[in-house]
């Protein structure tokens, strides 16, 4: 046996690893087409949308909201599909933050 499940205690969300040790990150919001935007008056911190992300895009703030991470969303709309209060929308990702004019 590889794995004592009897040994695995559970962590919660600090359990729960991200990404590979030595693998660089890759750019995945650089040929999105869109993106989510959360409305925080909405969202009641469930954190459908950070277990559900296929990306790891998303992260925790200390106030228990889910935050993203723009260089990992591929805007494949999965956190705002399975969102239980539809507080996130998929607006069309001009690609200008950050970009003077």
């Amino acid at each position: 046996m590889l794995l004592d499940e009897k040994k695995i205690k559970n962590k919660g969300k600090d359990g729960i690893p991200f990404g590979v040790a030595g693998k660089v990150e890759k750019d995945m919001g650089a040929w999105r087409m869109y993106k989510p935007v959360i409305d925080y008056s909405k969202c009641i911190k469930c954190l459908t949308c950070w277990f559900g992300c296929p990306d790891f895009a998303y992260e925790v703030n200390k106030q228990g909201q889910p935050v993203l991470r723009e260089k990992n969303c591929k805007g494949c709309g999965i956190c705002a599909e399975h969102c239980p209060v539809k507080c996130i929308e998929m607006v069309r990702d001009d690609h200008k933050k950050g970009k003077k004019k």
